[in-house]
């Protein structure tokens, strides 16, 4: 209740230095409570405003936000209630056929602007939900690329809980056969 305060307040007074990462605390925090449609809404909003004024800076971290939204979507999220699937159905049918090419996109976009500002660890990120979407689509090879290229990051930055889930998820790909 408090951050949508803080997001009409900022929006009314247009107080953009606030406003913006409240706008993205609230697109999050509605996601997490079930409201699909408003977070998108958010999120969507706050890359708008961001290309618009040439602010860079968040736009990773929003673009990783909607690839992991999608990437669940993809993968079936087992941790969604029954009533937030049922809360937000047409959201899920509308967005379920194509979540994973989206997932897909917003990882890419995430990459593209971590480059732009220098945002290794969020870089990393983007290159494991790539890998675990290319897992789940079985295309093992690819996923294990993705997988080596977030290894490699996380290393480097000494992101040690992430370089564990992207050395177990890369381990437990299928090992390939030759002929």
């Amino acid at each position: 209740e408090n951050i949508e305060e803080l997001v009409s307040y900022c929006t009314l007074n247009k107080n953009e230095f606030t406003g913006g990462p409240a706008k993205i605390i609230s697109a999050i925090n509605a996601i997490d409570k079930g409201e699909y449609n408003k977070g998108m809404e958010h999120l969507q909003s706050s890359i708008d405003d961001c290309r618009e004024r040439h602010r860079y800076g968040i736009l990773p971290a929003i673009e990783l936000a909607l690839g992991n939204l999608f990437l669940e979507i993809a993968k079936g999220d087992q941790k969604a209630s029954a009533a937030a699937i049922f809360k937000n159905i047409g959201f899920v049918i509308k967005h379920a056929i194509v979540a994973g090419k989206r997932a897909s996109e917003h990882f890419n976009a995430a990459i593209h602007y971590a480059d732009q500002v220098n945002a290794i660890g969020l870089k990393g990120q983007a290159y494991y939900g790539l890998g675990i979407l290319n897992k789940i689509k079985r295309k093992y090879e690819i996923a294990g690329e993705y997988f080596e290229k977030s290894i490699d990051i996380f290393q480097e930055t000494g992101a040690y809980s992430y370089l564990d889930q992207a050395e177990n998820e890369l381990g437990n790909l299928p090992q390939k056969t030759y002929a």
